[in-house]
């Protein structure tokens, strides 16, 4: 995927308002295995699913020390998630793509389609703590060069795989949601 200087403008800002963070940097030229971005990946979804069911208490464990101390309290954090960060809850779509360790940081872009199939990317720069565990050091929202697809909700039904419509149909119609195993295989994945 090419990022667009917008995008890259975002992720030096980003990288920048997380450079206090007393997270270690990783060497410039520096990869993370496997195993590593895994759990990245399993810090940002467990606090998006914190934050989407209003636990600020829990969702606030996934910061780093910097940032709860910015913030105070759990309610700072999720008032700030609110009034900056509302598209990561609104989006109806998300999927991770390949992160990168830039300048000693790692940085885990996920993609969000909204109701409206505008697509962002979020840039999550992670940091690895004292305590031994990756924590959100920050994140930037940014307009991807990716468009959603825009088929209408029936064609992309009838043209999915026969356990996706029974699903579906099920479920009570096109508005259902796709099940997230089945997200990649569907034409309306973005």
């Amino acid at each position: 995927m090419i990022f667009a200087r917008p995008l890259i403008v975002v992720l030096a800002i980003c990288l920048q308002l997380a450079a206090g963070s007393a997270a270690a940097a990783l060497p410039p030229d520096a990869d993370l295995p496997a195993g590593e971005w895994q759990a990245i990946k399993t810090v940002i979804t467990d606090q998006l699913a914190a934050l989407k069911s209003e636990d600020g208490a829990r969702a606030f464990t996934f910061a780093t020390e910097g940032l709860r101390t910015q913030f105070g309290t759990p309610e700072n954090f999720l008032r700030m998630v609110h009034s900056g960060y509302q598209a990561l809850l609104d989006a109806r779509y998300t999927e991770f793509l390949d992160g990168a360790v830039i300048d000693g940081a790692p940085v885990q872009p996920l993609r969000l389609v909204m109701p409206d199939n505008t697509v962002l990317v979020a840039l999550y720069q992670m940091a690895k703590e004292s305590d031994g565990r990756w924590h959100i050091a920050g994140c930037a929202i940014a307009p991807s060069t990716v468009k959603a697809a825009q088929h209408s909700a029936r064609r992309r039904i009838a043209d999915a795989p026969a356990s996706i419509r029974r699903y579906v149909a099920a479920q009570g119609g096109a508005g259902a949601p796709i099940p997230r195993a089945h997200a990649a295989a569907s034409p309306t994945a973005a």
